[in-house]
């Protein structure tokens, strides 16, 4: 379960568990732009990620906490952190 206050900042997160990069993906990097109506009033920097209490950085969020997803056909190798995909 991942809780948040801000929907962009959990889909940057859930990205980084999923072994997906949330620059490589328009939705979730797009939130982060300025708008005329924007989502955010913040940076992706200024997210902190805590598990069970304790704080994560996000470069240990995939190693420590994330399960790589296989990205849609289209997508794949667009949007990878680069880690391999998981294979059933």
């Amino acid at each position: 379960m991942t809780l948040g206050m801000n929907t962009a900042a959990v889909e940057w997160v859930h990205a980084y568990l999923m072994g997906l990069d949330p620059q490589r993906i328009p939705l979730t990097r797009e939130a982060f732009v300025p708008h005329r109506y924007p989502r955010t009033h913040f940076s992706p920097n200024d997210i902190f990620i805590r598990v069970d209490g304790q704080p994560v950085e996000v470069s240990e969020l995939f190693a420590q906490h994330g399960y790589a997803f296989r990205a849609p056909s289209g997508w794949q190798g667009h949007c990878e952190l680069g880690y391999p995909a998981h294979v059933s």
